[in-house]
């Protein structure tokens, strides 16, 4: 199965958000993680709703250190594999995650977790 969008589509459709006007809410039982406009077109566009369950279930309301409050998570896909690591920023890694198989568009896709909120760093 083909991803419906191209990776340099992708990009250059997140390149367009800036702030966010609105904000989504994981269902309760996932979380309840807020999220952007900007995540909310990356998760539909790239088939990549998994990834935001992830985030939600296993950083949000999963991440056994309490302090976790912001944080920057890049999903890197390749050769329909995925892996997801979540850092302080610097050399920190707080969760590394791989995933055997994807259909989202190759590259690194970079995002911030924030106070609860999801975001695209374009969208701060």
């Amino acid at each position: 199965m083909e991803t419906a969008i191209s990776a340099d589509q992708l990009a250059q459709d997140l390149r367009h958000f800036t702030g966010s006007m609105e904000v989504y809410k994981q269902p309760d039982f996932l979380g309840g993680m807020l999220y952007t406009e900007g995540v909310q077109h990356f998760c539909e566009k790239a088939g990549a709703y998994w990834f935001l369950d992830i985030i939600s279930t296993e950083i949000h309301c999963g991440h056994p250190d309490e302090k976790l409050y912001d944080a920057f998570i890049t999903l890197t896909v390749a050769d329909s594999q995925a892996w997801i690591t979540v850092t302080d920023g610097d050399d920190n890694v707080y969760y590394t995650r791989k995933m055997d198989y994807t259909d989202a568009p190759e590259g690194d896709w970079k995002f911030w977790y924030m106070n609860g909120t999801l975001l695209l760093p374009s969208e701060y």
